[in-house]
């Protein structure tokens, strides 16, 4: 089976690629304000943020603020765990699969399609919808693996 190199394939894989760096560095920068905010980041930090004492051990809620920082902490903390559960292995099937593609048309939209449900998933998350966040999770999921049923029909 020759490999044949497909332009607009590798630029939606480029794309979507980009796409989800920025997203995950977005979700990143999110978790670092919001530890700032609850005060747990490591505590020679507290000399960058001269009104916020920093420290790692401080996750016990004082008061309801205290707590809703914390809550907020542990959304964000949640979000990224989740980006590097998935956007990793989903990043990199889709390289494999542009290689593999039976139909790279097929790809094109699952591709697409991925990175959009990707980018819901955060938004759901961010707003605490669900069932709406496992709906898009599992939708993304099912991509992946149609990516990967593409690639086996491709391959062989």
């Amino acid at each position: 089976m020759p490999i044949v190199f497909d332009r607009v394939g590798f630029v939606i894989a480029f794309t979507v690629t980009v796409i989800l760096y920025f997203k995950h560095l977005i979700c990143l920068s999110m978790q670092g304000l919001n530890k700032v905010k609850a005060g747990t980041r490591a505590p020679e930090d507290s000399v960058l943020f001269k009104n916020r004492t920093q420290g790692y051990f401080n996750y016990e809620a004082k008061d309801e603020k205290q707590k809703k920082l914390l809550m907020r902490l542990a959304r964000w903390n949640s979000i990224v765990e989740n980006d590097l559960e998935q956007l990793s292995m989903g990043l990199l099937v889709i390289w494999i699969c542009l290689l593999l593609a039976k139909s790279i048309l097929i790809f094109n939209i699952l591709t697409v399609l991925y990175c959009s449900l990707r980018l819901l998933h955060t938004v759901l998350y961010v707003l605490a919808l669900m069932p709406h966040r496992f709906y898009a999770h599992v939708s993304s999921v099912t991509c992946l693996i149609f990516l990967m049923v593409n690639g086996l029909v491709g391959l062989f």
